[in-house]
């Protein structure tokens, strides 16, 4: 991966949350996990009862940002998660590293918009916290094939998870 880094770009922060939603679906396929992979302002990636009782918020972030948090994900929308009806009587609390979940502490695929560009993910250093990076790739450079093959899993497989969390959220609203 070549190291020139475009710097924070939505569409390459959809394909990071796409890969880790995919990455904890795969892993538990019969858990809801949620993906803010079109940057509507939710929360950025949830997991509910991996760990019984536990509702799961990891908030994603540029890597090379200058402000490194203390506390992750932000009070606000720790809250806001607590607030969805699929969270209701459980303990809501910042995500542990993918890593000590026994699941890849980082990961790459090309960028869903931007095939020109790979976007590479990794466990950040406090709970809750998902780094973030962009390099430029060569289309048809020797990584290209699987990072495409990447990116694709990626996509479908939150596209997926969020449709069925959407269908659990409209069953447990009162009629």
């Amino acid at each position: 991966m070549d190291d020139s880094d475009g710097g924070p770009n939505s569409l390459a922060e959809g394909t990071a949350l796409a890969l880790r939603a995919h990455l904890l679906a795969t892993a538990r396929p019969e858990l809801l996990v949620a993906a803010d992979v079109k940057r509507n302002g939710g929360p950025d990636l949830v997991c509910w009862q991996w760990q019984p009782g536990k509702v799961w918020v990891w908030q994603l972030r540029y890597l090379h940002d200058p402000g490194t948090p203390q506390h992750w994900p932000p009070a606000a929308v720790l809250a806001a998660v607590a607030a969805d009806p699929l969270s209701a009587g459980l303990d809501v609390v910042p995500g542990p590293s993918m890593r000590t979940l026994g699941l890849l502490a980082e990961q790459e695929a090309s960028n869903m918009a931007e095939p020109e560009e790979t976007v590479a993910v990794r466990d950040g250093p406090i709970p809750g916290l998902q780094l973030y990076c962009t390099a430029y790739q060569e289309a048809g450079g020797p990584d290209f094939t699987r990072r495409e093959a990447s990116m694709r899993a990626a996509k479908y497989g939150a596209s997926r998870c969020n449709r069925v969390v959407a269908a659990a959220r409209a069953t447990s609203l009162p009629t």
